[in-house]
């Protein structure tokens, strides 16, 4: 009995062995289960982390993108529709956008943009009307007998007006220059004149105000048969129903009159000496002086004669070339711009 009893109990003690051993693998490997499974947990919540950090980055640079355009565009705003509408269909002066980054995984390298302020307008980059408007001047001069012939000129260089001779040379009691980016009256003087009967040139010096920002017109080398042309000016004819005009040479206002526009085209060139540009724009006195340019704004010529057909009742218009123009200038040191 003693043996049976004893060995019951000695299987008992195995079994509890057992038991225990097998319940301390299974707690084991439940913590380990729970371990792999905490860390697997924690990665994937750094991964989260990585993923939303990349995610607010790419937000941030597509936000700085939209700022600068932003930017851009309110700059423009201050410029005249004109100017705008050039802007926007040709591209020119344009700061392009940064580019906004697409969704990439988080191992995207784009930069933010850096913000810039738009490039300011050169002045060639302005309408021709505007450049030549800018440029373009009534003349008066005074002589002793208190006799007031008008004509036009125009800035060739900071501070130089380029006029004909016979609008310039009577001056003994006053010259002087206006036009609406001057707003007033600027005394000028004579500081070359052509000798020659077939030259009608003349540079006057005046003292532009600092405030007015003039550009100076360039000279074209180059004109051909058929090309379009432009004549600016103060003809009389023209000039006389301008209220401004009136008010001007009455004395009653020191207002600059309208600047006036004709077009054509070149009709022939003259190889004379000098060269002159036969083209049909209409003139009138008082265009004397005033430039004849391109479509660009630059100076072909001087206008200078009119021609009247009286059997054909037609008018032909003359211009002297800048080709001389600048040979004049060169000859009394005179130092000009010509287009590119």
């Amino acid at each position: 009995m003693n043996n049976t009893d004893q060995t019951p109990r000695a299987q008992s003690k195995s079994d509890f062995a057992a038991v225990v051993a097998c319940s301390m693998a299974l707690l084991l490997a439940m913590g380990v289960a729970l371990y792999l499974r905490a860390t697997a947990h924690t990665a994937n919540a750094e991964r989260d982390l990585t993923a939303i950090k990349a995610e607010e980055e790419k937000q941030a640079t597509a936000n700085a993108a939209l700022l600068a355009e932003k930017q851009h565009l309110e700059a423009m705003l201050g410029k005249p529709p004109c100017e705008i509408k050039e802007l926007l269909g040709s591209g020119a002066d344009k700061t392009p956008p940064a580019p906004v980054p697409a969704t990439t995984p988080a191992t995207n390298t784009d930069v933010p943009p850096t913000s810039q302020a738009p490039t300011p307008q050169a002045a060639e980059t302005r309408p021709v009307v505007d450049i030549v408007e800018d440029a373009t001047v009534f003349i008066l001069a005074f002589d002793q007998a208190g006799n007031i012939v008008t004509g036009s000129g125009f800035f060739f260089a900071p501070n130089l007006v380029l006029t004909n001779k016979h609008v310039a040379q009577n001056h003994e009691a006053g010259l002087f220059i206006i036009n609406k980016k001057l707003n007033a009256p600027v005394q000028a003087k004579m500081v070359a004149m052509s000798i020659s009967p077939t030259r009608d040139y003349a540079v006057l010096q005046v003292s532009a105000p600092a405030t007015a920002s003039i550009a100076p017109l360039k000279f074209a080398t180059t004109v051909r048969r058929a090309e379009k042309i432009g004549a600016w000016g103060y003809p009389h004819a023209v000039s006389k129903n301008d209220p401004k005009y009136r008010a001007l040479m009455t004395g009653q206002a020191i207002t600059a009159p309208e600047l006036s526009y004709s077009d054509g085209s070149v009709s022939a060139i003259h190889e004379s000496d000098p060269p002159r540009i036969v083209h049909t724009a209409p003139l009138s006195p008082g265009n004397s002086g005033g430039p004849l340019t391109n479509n660009n704004g630059n100076v072909l010529g001087i206008n200078t004669l009119i021609s009247l057909d009286n059997e054909s009742y037609r008018q032909t218009s003359f211009a002297l070339s800048s080709s001389d123009i600048l040979k004049f200038l060169s000859e009394h040191g005179i130092t000009a711009t010509q287009a590119q």
